[in-house]
């Protein structure tokens, strides 16, 4: 009966939906006293006391994925990086200020082969992202350069180990690759 909205911060909507909650899918993080969270056309560092905006980095012509972002704590020299989709690119900004981190990638920016709608997972110093489109992969890349370091493709590709051929009618399982 005590419980009370303490503020709002206004998210607007993403330009992939099509209703009145306005699309987000995201679940904010809560790092080092800052609510990191993607908005319809930006993503920013809030107070979580006060929903205060502490940064705001506009995503230009782009939309960041509605379903948040990734931190990563820094190591060494290296401050600590959040890091989200927009497409098929994979953005790396600084966690206290919101530019782009300028090793990662080009101009903290990274051209992924097939596009991804979600927050890249973090293992070790490792962002996997998966696909959102045909014919389906998975990719790790370097946290500090963007380099990408694997690839798993769920489905083989002609010449590769697992590919199924077909040859006058029946099934053949290539042993190439």
């Amino acid at each position: 009966a005590r419980l009370r909205q303490a503020w709002s911060y206004s998210l607007g909507t993403h330009p992939s939906a099509g209703s009145v909650s306005g699309g987000s899918e995201l679940t904010p993080i809560v790092v080092d006293g800052l609510l990191y969270a993607t908005a319809g056309d930006r993503v920013v560092a809030l107070r979580p006391e006060t929903g205060e905006e502490v940064w705001r980095r506009p995503m230009d012509d782009r939309v960041p994925s509605r379903r948040g972002v990734t931190y990563w704590p820094g190591a060494g020299a290296a401050a600590a990086r959040l890091f989200v989709t927009s497409g098929s690119t994979l953005l790396a900004l600084d966690a206290k200020t919101g530019e782009p981190v300028s090793g990662f990638g080009t101009n903290g920016e990274v051209q992924m082969p097939v596009r991804y709608d979600a927050a890249p997972t973090l293992f070790e110093d490792l962002l996997i992202v998966g696909s959102n489109s045909p014919p389906g992969s998975v990719r790790a890349f370097d946290v500090m350069t963007g380099a990408e370091r694997w690839e798993f493709r769920s489905i083989p590709r002609a010449g590769e180990a697992g590919i199924i051929t077909k040859r006058k009618g029946s099934l053949i399982k290539s042993q190439r690759g």
